[in-house]
């Protein structure tokens, strides 16, 4: 579980938008076409994805006026082979379409931290780092890269991304959205640190 809203905000449903989408089948129906029931949504199928607060994240269904801003992990009870967590964004994974995350329900456990938006004050990162100072055993750091990743990754986050970057083409922007393509950029990378190094 993690939570996707920035730090220092609630939510607000005021904010929550919805968008259409190609219709999709519930990744938590059972083969006999029965639920794993609460909190898992009870329907077959999704053709609607919600945004809170403008966060880039879809959701499967609309977070209760309680939502403290946390979605659930993307698997199923009986299986993990597939588990929509192995992968950063969405899509099917043997036979499991995951196109959304599903808020999680306000009794659940949730981080207060949440994430910091993208920032050139060097003083709002250090508040952001700071804030987590106690995480009372509940780290998890391999899922708070993961967000991190996802939260930087495709959509509209690619232009914010160029814009700051050192420069605006390679090798200062590299765009690396999956396994192989970032161990192209890596390689480009050390190519590069090479001829620095002859040229030198």
């Amino acid at each position: 579980m993690a939570r996707i809203l920035p730090i220092g905000t609630t939510y607000n449903p005021a904010t929550t938008t919805l968008q259409l989408v190609p219709t999709s089948n519930n990744p938590y129906r059972k083969s006999d076409g029965t639920y794993y029931g609460a909190p898992f949504p009870p329907v077959p199928t999704f053709n609607t994805v919600y945004f809170a607060q403008g966060v880039p994240v879809p959701l499967m269904t609309l977070p209760p006026s309680t939502w403290k801003g946390c979605v659930m992990a993307r698997y199923t009870p009986h299986s993990t082979e597939n588990d929509g967590d192995v992968y950063l964004n969405t899509g099917s994974i043997n036979g499991k379409q995951w196109m959304a995350w599903q808020p999680a329900p306000s009794t659940y456990q949730c981080p207060s931290q949440g994430t910091r938006r993208l920032t050139n004050v060097k003083a709002q990162v250090k508040t952001a780092i700071d804030q987590v100072i106690n995480p009372s055993n509940n780290t998890n750091l391999a899922v708070g890269l993961v967000w991190g990743w996802r939260l930087l990754g495709d959509g509209p986050q690619e232009a914010l991304k160029k814009s700051i970057a050192s420069g605006p083409s390679s090798p200062y922007y590299q765009y690396a959205p999956d396994a192989p393509a970032l161990q192209m950029v890596f390689k480009e990378i050390g190519n590069h640190l090479l001829k620095l190094r002859v040229s030198k």
